[in-house]
């Protein structure tokens, strides 16, 4: 049906197969890439969620939208996935593959304040309750 441009019937019939199978990540991945086509971003992103890590989730958005030469959304979504979790090294290698080193490092200077904020706030956390 996606195929045929079909694509109100291929989500119907992606929906009753993961309604049978909900842990098959290739179905919610097929059911994100028709959402992504009609415009419903967060709708697909949730779908991805379901079956995925943040991280991986915002790296299978970003192929999504790479796959349809969409590279501003695609460095948008690789930035996220790098933002969750700098190490991530499918989205690292497709982000050096589109030229983004600096986004790498962006990310990975958001993550380490990120990271320091959160102690600093344990921190503080204990010294309150003492």
């Amino acid at each position: 049906h996606a195929r045929a441009g079909q694509l109100p019937a291929a989500k119907e019939q992606l929906k009753k197969a993961i309604e049978i199978d909900g842990a098959n990540r290739s179905l919610r991945s097929a059911l994100a890439s028709i959402l992504i086509d009609e415009g419903q971003v967060e709708l697909a992103q949730q779908e991805l969620q379901s079956v995925e890590t943040p991280a991986m989730a915002s790296y299978q958005m970003a192929y999504l939208y790479m796959s349809r030469q969409n590279l501003p959304a695609a460095k948008k979504h690789l930035t996220d996935a790098l933002t969750i979790d700098p190490n991530l090294q499918p989205a690292r290698e497709m982000m050096q593959s589109l030229g983004g080193g600096q986004a790498i490092q962006t990310a990975q200077n958001f993550y380490q304040q990120g990271n320091q904020l959160w102690q600093q706030t344990q921190q503080l956390t204990s010294t309150v309750q003492t």
